[in-house]
């Protein structure tokens, strides 16, 4: 979005979706981990795209299905490939300029 007037209204409006809606993006990602997002469904469709404030690497996660038979396979597949970004990510994060994981055990954060 540009202009001035509309920098900081995006993320309130990500972070307080209206009604119930499912947890897809931020299903396995950990409790305290900060994420806006907007989940959507229409009947065969789910979708789900957000950004998540992860503390060194930050990124925007955007996972669309379509024709889906079985839709909640298809939100689980948003969830699986939200966990796997996220893995990715924080791996990045922590990591150095030449590649190295810089934390105890190279595991992930989870």
């Amino acid at each position: 979005m540009r202009g001035s007037g509309s920098k900081g209204s995006v993320i309130p409006v990500l972070a307080n979706p209206r009604g119930r809606q499912p947890v897809l993006v931020e299903g396995d990602l950990p409790a305290d981990l900060k994420v806006a997002n907007k989940p959507g469904e229409l009947e065969g469709v789910r979708n789900d795209s957000g950004i998540v404030f992860l503390k060194y690497r930050p990124y925007v996660i955007c996972v669309m299905t379509t024709y889906l038979a079985n839709e909640r396979a298809g939100e689980e597949a948003i969830t699986r490939i939200s966990s796997l970004a996220y893995d990715v990510f924080d791996r990045l994060g922590r990591a150095s300029d030449l590649g190295r994981v810089i934390s105890p055990g190279n595991g992930g954060a989870r």
